[in-house]
């Protein structure tokens, strides 16, 4: 039996380069079978399809991949050799961690307009990947024919332009050692309270209120939002506000679950609650429409949205409500059981067709000029 050898580096640019090859003594363990194809003129099977795509994975032999941050290089390596284990197919990685949705969103769409792509697969979310979406600058895919056993058909988003990495959910984060169980906030306008005056962070872009329009009319959370501001809340981004939560400044923040296991990275006490609502917003895998290597995205896609893969994404700190047995899928059930009103922001129409209104402009407006003056 010939090593394996392990090629590792950096690119001159901040992508990181994994190269695994040559053979291993065991066949892959679950690569399909080619199907008939039934004549000439007929549509190939599921099974002609996700040999295909296998066949021409191989022939690629490389993905640009845009990832979430935490993925990080044990990860990394990690999804390349299971990918090899089950497909057959050695690929190499080259990787870039997304951190910024909105400009990395206006960077996809301008090569788009210029019909070139430096990523193949990348992951987005709410209104920047639908908005890319609408502009045609990610292709739809058959996913179901590539979807590894076990995995559930509502991992496809609509129109099989993705398939999920994570969900997320909305609420706040609090220091169970600063806040006693029976003055959890369970609404946002509880964050009004004057026992709160100096001591909470808040998100200073619009889109928590936008959801909360969404359920109880722009007018009121408008008059939500500005009650909390005369509490002088600590306001910006989720990362510059867990930063004031961990160094102990604010007890209660805005945030998404998946900061639940940065705070613990720390050592510091925190617990998630929903405010009013069971929202959770869906972060897809989505190939480019001039991805340079399509079939490799496609294959490393299917692989992380199945049973096997979700295992890489929870230890890097993320989580999903279509999965058992971790943080996001136990909200989920915690705020059915509160009759907490329920739904994904990027499949939810009538939430969408709410999110692209006018009415959501001007919404957004008026929350911008709130946090510029205060109230």
């Amino acid at each position: 039996m010939s090593a394996k050898r392990h090629l590792f580096g950096l690119s001159a640019i901040t992508a990181l380069v994994l190269v695994f090859s040559g053979c291993t003594a065991q066949a892959p363990t679950a690569a399909p079978t080619l199907a008939p194809a039934g004549g000439p003129g007929a549509k190939p099977g599921p099974d002609a399809l996700a040999t295909r795509v296998i066949e021409d994975a191989r022939k690629e032999g490389v993905v640009n991949a845009r990832l979430s941050t935490s993925f990080g290089i044990p990860l990394q390596r990690r999804l390349v050799k299971e990918v090899e284990e089950v497909y057959g197919v050695s690929l190499r990685l080259e990787y870039t961690g997304a951190k910024n949705y909105s400009q990395e969103a206006a960077t996809v769409l301008a090569e788009y307009k210029a019909g070139i792509s430096s990523q193949d697969l990348t992951v987005f979310s709410g209104s920047n990947m639908m908005k890319l979406i609408d502009a045609g600058a990610m292709q739809p895919v058959d996913w179901l024919p590539l979807l590894p056993q076990g995995t559930p058909d509502t991992i496809v988003l609509p129109g099989g332009f993705g398939v999920n990495l994570f969900t997320a959910h909305n609420g706040i984060i609090y220091n169970p050692r600063k806040v006693a169980a029976g003055e959890v906030p369970r609404t946002w306008r509880d964050l009004a309270d004057p026992r709160w005056k100096g001591r909470i962070g808040i998100t200073n872009f619009p889109s928590a209120w936008t959801f909360l329009a969404y359920l109880n009319g722009v007018e009121a959370a408008l008059d939500d939002l500005r009650a909390i501001m005369k509490n002088r809340p600590v306001t910006g981004s989720y990362s510059e506000l867990l930063n004031r939560y961990h160094i102990g400044e604010i007890d209660v923040s805005e945030a998404l679950t998946n900061d639940i296991a940065r705070v613990k990275e720390k050592g510091v006490p925190g617990e998630f609650a929903s405010l009013e609502f069971s929202g959770y917003g869906s972060h897809y895998l989505l190939v480019t429409r001039y991805a340079q290597h399509p079939n490799a995205a496609k294959l490393v896609a299917a692989y992380l949205a199945g049973p096997r893969g979700f295992k890489i994404t929870l230890e890097a700190g993320m989580g999903s409500v279509f999965y058992p047995g971790n943080l996001e899928h136990d909200i989920a059930g915690r705020n059915k059981e509160r009759g907490l009103p329920a739904f994904n922001f990027q499949t939810d129409a009538k939430y969408r067709a709410f999110e692209l209104s006018p009415e959501r402009e001007k919404l957004s407006q008026e929350v911008t000029r709130i946090f510029l003056t205060g109230g």
